[in-house]
């Protein structure tokens, strides 16, 4: 074997191997689902969460908005529940979590209000994860 040859090799097996470590970082990376479930306008509602991940979550606190628009997303309308509800969730990998709100906690569902939204704040993670849970149609 000559020098270009193994250069050669070598650059084709290091290729290879960062084909492998990214396919690994975007196969382990962090995904949560979320939606809602409704069972009338003023009916008990499930905010289903979905740890799509293979490590546990842990969710520090979740508030719910209605927004217009992706584009206007500092225009909200917070929707107010028990703040016990919806803090120190924890959530294992490849589980479902459902949040029921039902009588106090209930929220009217208007298409005026726009697109409802949650807000999740994630341990050990700088920014939040915001997820459209509800579209207006």
């Amino acid at each position: 074997m000559t020098r270009d040859d193994v250069a050669i090799y070598a650059a084709v097996l290091s290729t290879f191997l960062l084909m492998i470590k990214l396919w690994e970082m975007w196969r382990d990376r962090f995904r949560l689902e979320a939606w809602l479930d409704i069972y009338g306008p003023m009916e008990n509602k499930d905010l289903m969460i979905v740890n799509l991940s293979k490590t546990p979550i842990h969710i520090k606190n979740i508030t719910l908005f209605w927004a217009k628009s992706t584009l206007k997303i500092r225009k909200r309308n917070y929707i107010t529940f028990d703040y016990d509800l919806a803090i120190n969730i924890q959530i294992g990998p490849h589980a479902t979590k459902s949040l029921l709100f039902k009588d106090e906690n209930s929220f009217p569902i208007n298409s005026n209000q726009g697109d409802l939204y949650a807000c999740f704040e994630i341990a050990g993670r700088k920014f939040s994860c915001i997820k459209k849970i509800y579209d207006k149609g």
